[in-house]
Parts: C-alpha cells; structure tokens; sequence
C-alpha cells in the first residue's frame, strides 16, 4: 500500500478517543493510518455496522441503503474490514463521499483479508481511518479478532448487525456494545433463513428493529440534531 506511515496515540494523551477510556479494560494505545487529526471523537457520531461474511442479496442491498443514507448525513461508519457486510459498509460509505473508520484484529500494517487491500487503499484516500491494538505485521487469531470487536463497539454509539447465524462473530460485538451501554439495533429477515438467526436473537432480547437511516438517528434521540 502507498500510505504507510502509521502514528499512535495512547490513553493518556487528548486525542484519545474518550469513549475507548470509559470501556472495561481499554487499550493503552491505539496504532492509525490516515487523517487521525480531522476526527473529533468526543462530537462525533460513529455507527458500528457489522455482520455475516457471507450475506444475501438482501443483506447487500439493505447494508448499501442504510450506510448510504447516514453517511450523507455525516455519521462515520465503523466496520472491520472483514469480507461481506463489513466490505459492503466501508464500500457503500466511500461511495456516499462519508468517512469510514476500519478496525483491525491484526497488526495496523498487516491488512487481513488481502482481498481488501485495495478498499483499505480508497479508505486512506478518502480521510478514513484504519486502527488497530496492535503494531506491525502482527498476523491474525481469534483472541485479536474478540479484542477488534471490542473495540468496534467501544468507539460507537450504536452497532448494528444486518445478518448472521446464531454462531455468528456479530453476537459478541453486540454483547459488547451492551456490556458498554452501548445501543444494538438489528435488521430483521426471512424467519427461515439461517442469516437471520442472529438478528432475530437481538430483537428478541430488546434490540432495536432498524430498515433506514431514520430508525437509527430515532433510537439514539438524533433526528433533530442533524
């Protein structure tokens, strides 16, 4: 990638960002990529927008019109980078002209998966931003995948899951999001379609129903103040 140079802010500098300090064991320090310095993380508002690596067409389509709709009203998109819905957010933001942040469960130089090289590319370009725990080249496992979660959730407002099986990785960044105090909103599917299953959990369990960008913006009270 041309966009190399990497900085790193700990925990006790200002430019911090504030939410990660009020998290359950919070980072000592963040590694970034790209236009640290435009972003003020205390005004802010950041979405977290996760899901299946594997979506349908539906969890595609809905993923593109709600990013699309809350990027042009300035909301930052947070995803991880991974392959399907988190693809299709970064994607979808980018195309919106909005900002979009990518977590990483890897090293900050160590783009996973390579397939996203070049979306991690136009990221930088367009004054997102790319985070990590974790310096270098440091390759990928699961326990940095839980801690990237952790982070998604801890630098947002809210999370949204679009689509996942129950054994979905999206369940434990919602699970974080509440341990966090954070909202959790969901895209409800077809009953029969086992993507479904994780969304249906979290509405089960109290999470907010969410089709638009509107229904965001209502559950966090933010209607009137964009």
């Amino acid at each position: 990638m041309e966009t190399k140079a990497v900085g790193r802010v700990r925990i006790s500098s200002s430019a911090f960002p504030p939410q990660l300090k009020q998290i359950p064991t919070p980072p000592q320090g963040l590694y970034f990529r790209g236009s640290y310095s435009e972003y003020d993380f205390s005004r802010e508002i950041l979405i977290a927008v996760v899901g299946t690596r594997r979506p349908s067409r539906y969890g595609i389509l809905m993923t593109r019109k709600i990013v699309t709709e809350l990027s042009s009203l300035g909301v930052v998109i947070v995803s991880g980078l991974a392959l399907g819905i988190d693809t299709e957010a970064h994607r979808a933001a980018l195309s919106a002209q909005g900002r979009t942040i990518a977590v990483l469960g890897c090293g900050i130089l160590h783009i996973y998966p390579r397939e996203n090289l070049s979306l991690a590319e136009k990221i930088l370009t367009a004054k997102g931003l790319i985070l990590s725990e974790f310096s270098g080249t440091q390759t990928v496992s699961r326990a940095q995948f839980r801690t990237r979660n952790r982070l998604i959730a801890g630098l947002c407002r809210a999370v949204l899951v679009i689509e996942g099986t129950r054994h979905s990785g999206t369940l434990l960044t919602a699970r974080y999001a509440l341990e966090q105090g954070k909202e959790v909103m969901a895209l409800p599917g077809l009953v029969n379609n086992p993507l479904s299953e994780a969304p249906h959990i979290l509405l089960k369990q109290g999470a907010a129903l969410v089709s638009s960008a509107k229904d965001v913006l209502d559950c966090l009270g933010l209607i009137r103040s964009l």
